[in-house]
C-alpha cells in the first residue's frame, strides 16, 4: 500500500492503537485543553509519501507522530533507547502538533513503519494493545 501511495506521490496513511478504554482518563478536557500542555492520550502515527512540490522540486516522504508524552519528544525516545535514525530529519517536535520527521529517499516502507509503531508504543501515556489499524487515504 505505502509502495502505491509513494509512487503515485499522493495520500497518506494513519496509524491507529488498539487501547482498552478502561485504560483512558474520559476527561477529553473539553475546551480547557486548549490550554494544556500536552497532545492525544491515544497517539496517532502518520506517513505521507514524496510528493512534487513547487517548480518540479519533490518534497521527502513524512511522519507524524501526535502524542501525549509532553515535550522534547526526540530526547525522550533516545533516552528510551529508542533515537531517531540516522539521515531522518526533525523538522517539528511540539507538545501539540507533534513529531514530523522528513525521510531519505532510500529508506525502506517496513523500516519507517516498525520505529513509528515503537516510537508511538514509547510515548503513549496508556497501554497500546498489540493492534493496529491502518487508515489509507490516497487523496
Amino acid at each position: 500500500m505505502m509502495d502505491a501511495l509513494a509512487e503515485a506521490g499522493r495520500g497518506w496513511v494513519n496509524f491507529e492503537p488498539a487501547v482498552d478504554p478502561d485504560d483512558l482518563s474520559g476527561s477529553g478536557d473539553g475546551f480547557f485543553g486548549l490550554f494544556s500542555g500536552r497532545g492525544p492520550e491515544v497517539a496517532l502515527a502518520t506517513w505521507t509519501p514524496p510528493t512534487a512540490g513547487r517548480r518540479g522540486r519533490v518534497e521527502p516522504a513524512m511522519l507524524g507522530l501526535q502524542h501525549g508524552a509532553g515535550r522534547r519528544i526526540k530526547t525522550k525516545l533516545a533516552d528510551a533507547g529508542h533515537p531517531v535514525p540516522e539521515g531522518w530529519v526533525v523538522v517539528q517536535d511540539y507538545v501539540k502538533k507533534g513529531l514530523v520527521i522528513t525521510l531519505p529517499p532510500e529508506v525502506d516502507h517496513a523500516a519507517v513503519v516498525a520505529w513509528l509503531l515503537a516510537a508511538a508504543r514509547a510515548t503513549s501515556p496508556v497501554p497500546i494493545g498489540p493492534g493496529w489499524r491502518a487508515a489509507v487515504y490516497d487523496g
